[in-house]
């Protein structure tokens, strides 16, 4: 391997001569370098104004309020072990204002996944979903 591309959040600047001899190509402000917009055309891009207060709008956009505090994961379902899932429905019932954001993908995910978290005790609208 002759070059390792990734950003700054993916290989923090304290990290990259530690883990990596290959030269790195860090890329702001993702790693993410591909588009699925052709595949997804109803999402919404955002506006450039929207970048100005990005968080709000994004917490806006999904119904999120300015208080919840914010578990993320956007991998497919089949990443998601069952420890993980565990750990989070855990937090989630120990912290009320908490949310757990995931993508819908594969679609038919979201409905397994709500039902997996009403079994363990959470709501299903502490879910929230993304289209990829």
């Amino acid at each position: 391997v002759h070059a390792y591309i990734g950003d700054p959040v993916m290989i923090p600047p304290e990290m990259n001569r530690v883990f990596f001899s290959e030269k790195l190509l860090l890329l702001p402000p993702s790693y993410l370098v591909n588009s699925l917009a052709d595949k997804f055309p109803t999402i919404p891009p955002f506006a450039e104004h929207d970048q100005l207060n990005e968080r709000s709008v994004v917490r806006r956009r999904y119904g999120i309020s300015e208080q919840a505090f914010v578990l993320a994961c956007f991998n497919r379902a089949i990443k998601i072990d069952q420890d993980t899932w565990s750990t989070w429905m855990r937090i989630l019932t120990a912290n009320p204002g908490t949310i757990l954001w995931l993508i819908e993908f594969p679609r038919e995910s979201r409905r397994r996944l709500e039902s997996a978290a009403i079994r363990q005790g959470v709501q299903a609208n502490r879910l929230k979903w993304s289209p990829i």
